[in-house]
């Protein structure tokens, strides 16, 4: 069927930058469909917490970023988060903190294409202020009250339910922002 001129026109600029465009690539690519599938029988893993780390390697030129892209658009569309990270020295170098924070900041779905992480956390970190100011769910403290970042978290730890016990670093950096 016919193209839509926006996802035309974003696929001929970004090639013609010599970039991966970040729509259509299931109009343009060639070849890949089998390897696509392989990753696409890990989705049921991935969606019952079982998932495991890939790491994709390739020669330059080889199609990896664009691989990586059409499979990100796949999850999207499975209903999946994914991020992308390239590991590079000095931008990203194998070690933990730096991975962890290039995977935050690239998190992304369907529909948060930009910014997940920060846009789940700004929601969960609203909503726990609106049930702590809330008397009916909450202890119904104002916002101007000393004790509101105390009644906050308490709102956050019922929210997330064990995250916090589990991921004692995650309940932390919640905490500090």
């Amino acid at each position: 069927g016919p193209i839509d001129s926006a996802v035309a026109d974003t696929i001929v600029e970004s090639l013609r930058l010599g970039e991966v465009p970040d729509v259509g690539l299931d109009i343009i690519s060639t070849g890949i469909d089998e390897h696509l599938a392989a990753f696409e029988r890990e989705f049921p893993r991935i969606e019952s917490g079982a998932g495991r780390i890939r790491f994709l390697r390739g020669d330059f030129g080889t199609g990896k970023t664009f691989f990586l892209k059409a499979l990100a658009a796949r999850a999207h569309e499975a209903g999946l988060a994914t991020a992308y990270v390239r590991i590079s020295y000095p931008d990203v170098a194998l070690k933990p903190l730096a991975l962890y924070a290039t995977i935050a900041r690239t998190l992304r779905t369907r529909r948060q294409p930009k910014g997940f992480f920060r846009a789940a956390i700004d929601r969960w970190v609203h909503r726990a202020a609106e049930r702590a100011s809330d008397p009916t769910i909450g202890t119904g403290v104002s916002e101007m009250s000393p004790d509101f970042g105390n009644a906050v978290e308490t709102q956050l730890r019922v929210m997330l339910g064990d995250l916090f016990d589990r991921a004692p670093s995650f309940a932390q950096a919640l905490a500090g922002y």
